[in-house]
């Protein structure tokens, strides 16, 4: 029985620490910074800008306007949005 919990209370960690990276990952995308109308301009500005599709790879908004590590990022989001 205590192995079994074991194994239950892991793979709640291990869920919770996939579900926190994913929703890092996409509240960093471009698609979710530009669902609010004020950033309609900057959108449309990346897409005309040397960086949109210069290197096959297009930027995301957190490429630039968040820290690199993850934590860095996790605290951007919930101190500044």
């Amino acid at each position: 029985m205590k192995g079994a919990s074991v194994i239950v209370v892991a793979a709640v960690g291990a869920a919770a620490v996939f579900a926190f990276i994913e929703a890092e990952r996409y509240s960093s995308t471009t698609a979710f910074c530009t669902m609010c109308h004020s950033m309609s301009f900057p959108a449309a500005e990346l897409k005309g800008s040397s960086h949109f599709a210069a290197l096959g790879a297009d930027p995301e908004c957190g490429d630039c306007h968040l820290p690199p590590d993850f934590i860095g990022r996790m605290r951007a989001h919930i101190v500044s949005g």
